[in-house]
């Protein structure tokens, strides 16, 4: 490796310490900033950085069963490089479940993937009751499909923003070498849940408009560590 691309490494992991570290929100922020624009604009793998050990921390503060749950670890996982699983556990007589989720990568993004889940999931649930209050008689099917394209509209947004950072010709890395071995240590089997059908296109147009709106900038900087340095 050539001396100018190791002091450039060497400066994005200072400035990724610096993010996690106890310094004032604003300077965490301002250096989380500068860590990911420089990743994108000198095309930096991911596996180039020095990584910390991978961890799995359980939330147990989401609902169970909530129907937004597949589409924003949908998100999570894309844009936030961590893996995002959903345990459930109900008594005898399936009348209580308590459900936890399992944020799964390094420290700094599984922090943030944290708090941006709970806003996705807030922001999800709050536009859901606006939207079942519009006094059509909805189908049981109308809320996935528009949750489906709610999610697709955000993650265009996250693309977008990601395009407005990254030099012409440049593709930026969103793996994580070693994660999915991490991941399959502690879940040897994960089951996926698919729904096909026809998607109701009324719901598909008002979950696009939804996404479409969603503040995302804003919420990804308002948090207490570095929240947002892998979007903005």
């Amino acid at each position: 490796m050539n001396p100018e691309r190791q002091k450039l490494l060497s400066k994005i992991n200072k400035l990724l310490a610096l993010s996690s570290s106890e310094c004032s929100i604003p300077e965490a922020e301002s250096a989380a900033a500068k860590a990911y624009e420089l990743q994108l604009r000198f095309n930096v793998e991911h596996s180039e950085l020095q990584q910390e050990e991978f961890i799995r921390q359980d939330d147990d503060s989401f609902i169970p069963h909530d129907p937004s749950f597949p589409h924003v670890a949908r998100i999570l996982t894309k844009y936030f490089y961590v893996r995002v699983v959903r345990n459930t556990v109900e008594d005898k007589d399936n009348s209580f479940a308590t459900a936890s989720l399992s944020f799964m990568g390094e420290p700094h993004n599984v922090e943030i993937a944290i708090y941006m889940g709970t806003f996705l999931t807030r922001t999800f649930n709050a536009t859901w009751i606006k939207e079942s209050r519009s006094g059509l008689r909805l189908k049981k099917s109308y809320q996935h499909d528009f949750y489906n394209a709610m999610a697709e509209a955000i993650m265009d947004r996250l693309s977008a923003l990601r395009e407005k950072v990254l030099e012409p010709g440049l593709v930026l890395s969103t793996s994580v070498p070693g994660l999915n071995s991490f991941v399959k240590t502690h879940y040897p089997s994960l089951r996926s849940i698919q729904r096909t059908g026809h998607a109701d296109a009324a719901a598909r147009a008002a979950g696009s408009a939804a996404g479409a709106s969603v503040r995302l900038q804003r919420a990804a900087t308002h948090s207490a560590g570095n929240g947002g340095r892998l979007i903005t």
